[in-house]
């Protein structure tokens, strides 16, 4: 698919769910429901390190209401706000205060207010202990003691079992429907982990949409297997997206994988937990069947475009810079391919470049791929001289043409003219 399609296709996604929420259990502390319509996320993860960045929305049958909303994580998190636009530029590219034990298996390890959240990041050793501390929470805060508990304390056990020990406390007061600030997790990670499971303490159908960014490419196949589907692929400039831990995690470009999943949320079964595809980049040179260049010559200036046609999306291109000397103009791309599992969609890359200030003549433009020639093409740059005696010759032309003309009108009127002989 074509890189405009693809961009049109996220832009739509994006938009789509710019106010959705994401991946975390919600849990109302009144009698009442909560949707959890659809879900959207920001993960960066460099192999160990990860960058989880959520937002949300959610509706409910009260005018106000507080929810307290969980996500199980592998190692202790540092948590922060982050601006909503991130989600936006990626269609286009704390303080902490530790607490004390006050539940036998539960230690609060950081608590902060964070414009409408009132987060807590617990380490906890099982889920009926995370269910003490949600009664002695809503208790403190004059708040009915929640519903569903016990789908709580299997859902955290199960966490907890697989090694989960921390665990972030999310409570923000709703208003009817709304938007929240999105929140930053940055923890270690063995895995690019996007939590799915804690999604079923809600009922009815979702929609998600998760970014994965990475240096590598991405092994998604338990994600397809999870139901999800691939949407994008390609590499991105982190830092116009405006977020620097993004730029620590995985560095200034990365790729970008897009996955949606759209059905209900009992069709999900585990987290994604993904690690980077088996392979390596080498080196390679497209046939020549796969390159087209295009020359147009406007004045002294002129544009080459160079567009490769790629049949997955198992390639990258570094295009170099055009180099001039004398009548001889060359560029050396250095293209690579990954030789593990790749997408398997057509995809092209294109490049212009320019070289200005050309003298009258014909240049040699040479396209070298890897070090080594791969074509040809003839740049011809018209003079002032040349186009003066083009012109000037064409006038002569025209007017031996309008002389001919004319003459041979004189002679039709001459003839038209003679008396008739009777």
């Amino acid at each position: 698919m074509k890189r405009s399609a693809m961009s049109i296709m996220l832009l739509a996604c994006i938009l789509m769910v710019q106010t959705c929420l994401a991946d975390r259990g919600a849990i109302p502390l009144e009698d009442t429901w909560i949707i959890e319509a659809r879900q959207l996320a920001i993960v960066a993860w460099n192999g160990s390190e990860e960058v989880l960045i959520l937002t949300t929305r959610l509706s409910s049958g009260l005018k106000e209401v507080k929810v307290l909303e969980l996500l199980p994580l592998p190692s202790k998190p540092v948590v922060d706000a982050v601006g909503r636009e991130v989600f936006e530029v990626l269609v286009k590219l704390m303080k902490t205060r530790k607490g004390v034990l006050v539940e036998r298996g539960v230690e609060e390890v950081f608590h902060r207010v964070l414009g409408p959240h009132d987060l807590w990041v617990l380490r906890v050793e099982s889920g009926a202990d995370v269910v003490s501390w949600i009664k002695s929470y809503t208790s403190k805060q004059g708040l009915k003691v929640p519903a569903w508990l016990s789908n709580v304390e299997a859902t955290i056990q199960g966490y907890v079992d697989r090694g989960y020990r921390y665990l972030a406390v999310d409570v923000v007061t709703l208003a009817g429907e709304g938007d929240v600030k999105p929140l930053m997790y940055r923890f270690s990670s063995k895995y690019a982990y996007y939590p799915l499971e804690v999604s079923k303490l809600a009922k009815g159908e979702t929609f998600i949409v998760v970014a994965f960014l990475t240096p590598r490419r991405l092994g998604i196949a338990e994600a397809l297997k999870q139901g999800f589907a691939p949407l994008y692929v390609g590499e991105v400039d982190v830092e116009k997206l405006g977020v620097e831990e993004l730029v620590d995690v995985v560095g200034r470009r990365a790729y970008l994988e897009l996955l949606i999943y759209a059905g209900d949320v009992d069709g999900l079964s585990g987290d994604l937990e993904l690690d980077f595809l088996e392979g390596q980049w080498e080196p390679y040179t497209p046939p020549l069947g796969w390159v087209k260049v295009d020359v147009k010559v406007v004045d002294a200036e002129a544009r080459i475009e160079v567009k490769i046609t790629f049949p997955s999306s198992g390639f990258k291109v570094d295009w170099g810079r055009l180099r001039r000397e004398r009548s001889r103009l060359q560029v050396d791309v250095h293209v690579e391919r990954w030789t593990g599992v790749t997408m398997p969609v057509v995809t092209y890359e294109r490049h212009t470049y320019v070289a200005k200030g050309l003298k009258p003549g014909t240049y040699l433009f040479t396209l070298m791929v890897n070090g080594k020639p791969l074509t040809y093409s003839t740049v011809k740059v018209s003079g002032e001289d040349e186009a003066i005696r083009s012109l000037t010759a064409s006038s002569i032309w025209a007017l031996i043409g309008l002389a001919v003309l004319a003459l041979s009108t004189a002679a039709e009127l001459g003839r038209s003219k003679k008396p008739s002989v009777h």
